[in-house]
């Protein structure tokens, strides 16, 4: 019986860009979750406004 293994491979390299697609969000969500949180430490303790990043909400 002759096993077609071309089949396999396109399936494993479906699923590791699955899972490399599915890293790069996570770590993006966390890059921006972190630079928001960043960003509302420095405007809460220092006192830094956000005028000073070029950011006007009104």
């Amino acid at each position: 019986m002759d096993f077609n293994f071309s089949m396999l491979d396109g399936v494993l390299g479906v699923a590791l860009v699955i899972v490399i697609i599915w890293m790069v969000f996570k770590l993006a969500t966390r890059l921006v979750l972190g630079a928001i949180l960043a960003v509302v430490i420095a405007v809460v303790f220092f006192g830094v406004h956000l005028s000073d990043f070029g950011i006007r909400l009104g």
